[in-house]
């Protein structure tokens, strides 16, 4: 049974990297947050699950995992 790894970049409206967004799997404790550079990696177990991006004085947004 093998892990997937979400990698990405999150971006303010104006293409700017957001630091210290708080990334979870729905529905788990498991997380991470993104550095400095806006990047960010994360183990998940199977596309279908959602990752919940959540960052002080923004809307909190849901990605649902694809291959």
């Amino acid at each position: 049974n093998s892990k997937l790894v979400a990698i990405g970049k999150a971006l303010d409206k104006e293409k700017k990297p957001l630091k210290n967004v708080n990334i979870i799997i729905e529905g788990t404790t498991t997380g991470t947050n993104t550095k400095d550079d806006g990047t960010f990696k994360i183990e998940i177990g199977n596309t279908g699950e959602e990752l919940v991006f959540s960052y002080v004085g923004k809307e909190t947004t849901r990605i649902k995992i694809q291959r």
